[in-house]
């Protein structure tokens, strides 16, 4: 990633009242890491559906919205976050802090 810029799909995010929140935090934050300036990303309402691939999986439980999907994700961190999520980056082992 660090030579070849963003490698993969867009990172999903969704629009909040208190601005964008993204769902994964991992990827952003290697390409932050690595120093990316730009990832793609893709930007979803709170109301708007999940794709049917993604209804009563793991990753997003029973959500059904995006923005259940985000509260879902949020509310299962430790410690739980709202639906702002946080500005902090998560630590990743071997990556300069």
């Amino acid at each position: 990633m660090a030579e070849n810029g963003w490698q993969g799909p867009p990172i999903d995010a969704v629009q909040t009242q208190a601005g964008v929140v993204a769902i994964d935090n991992t990827r952003p934050a290697v390409a932050q890491a690595l120093g990316l300036a730009r990832i793609p990303v893709r930007v979803w309402n709170m109301s708007d559906a999940l794709p049917n691939s993604m209804i009563e999986t793991s990753r997003f439980g029973p959500s059904k919205t995006w923005g259940e999907a985000l509260a879902y994700r949020t509310s299962r961190q430790t410690p739980p976050l709202g639906l702002n999520g946080t500005a902090q980056r998560p630590s990743l082992p071997g990556a300069p802090q």
